[in-house]
């Protein structure tokens, strides 16, 4: 209990070091390839809740958006997730990651950065909820964890 969970896409699922940026605290990855918010939520009773984490570190909607969803959609799953979340667990913390602004996935910027912005409006109005930005060369989760770690993972109602 009192982990910091890794909840989302392949970008956690295949980073294999993620140990080393949170060293010192326990860490639960539960990345999965290919996952859209609609399948997290629809796995959170299984792989976010029961773990009590302290710190949930979240990465998905970009494959909401590159196929075809909403930035409006997407941002009200999160609101989702944040309210199940915090109904279990209230003094967990949730960081939610940037969308993943690939060349592949051009034809989805616009929607992308629409729904950051969702995501930086709820982060303003929910106590204990950060955003981070990915980085282009896709070594956010690691940049995002010392950023955040030590702010996020102080003792709960703390942060």
């Amino acid at each position: 209990p009192h982990a910091v969970l890794l909840s989302g896409a392949s970008t956690f699922r295949r980073w294999t070091n993620y140990a080393e940026a949170f060293k010192g605290y326990p860490v639960i990855n539960r990345g999965f390839g290919g996952s859209k918010t609609t399948e997290v939520l629809g796995y959170m009773d299984r792989i976010t809740l029961p773990y009590h984490p302290r710190v949930v570190l979240f990465h998905c909607g970009s494959n909401d958006l590159n196929a075809g969803d909403t930035a409006e959609a997407v941002a009200g799953r999160i609101r989702e997730y944040l309210t199940r979340l915090r109904k279990n667990n209230p003094g967990c913390a949730l960081i939610v990651l940037s969308t993943t602004h690939a060349p592949s996935r051009r034809k989805a910027w616009d929607e992308m950065k629409k729904a950051d912005a969702l995501f930086q409006q709820l982060a303003k109005s929910e106590k204990a909820m950060r955003i981070g930005r990915m980085s282009k060369g896709m070594q956010g989760p690691r940049v995002i964890a010392r950023q955040y770690s030590s702010a996020a993972l102080m003792p709960c109602g703390n942060h």
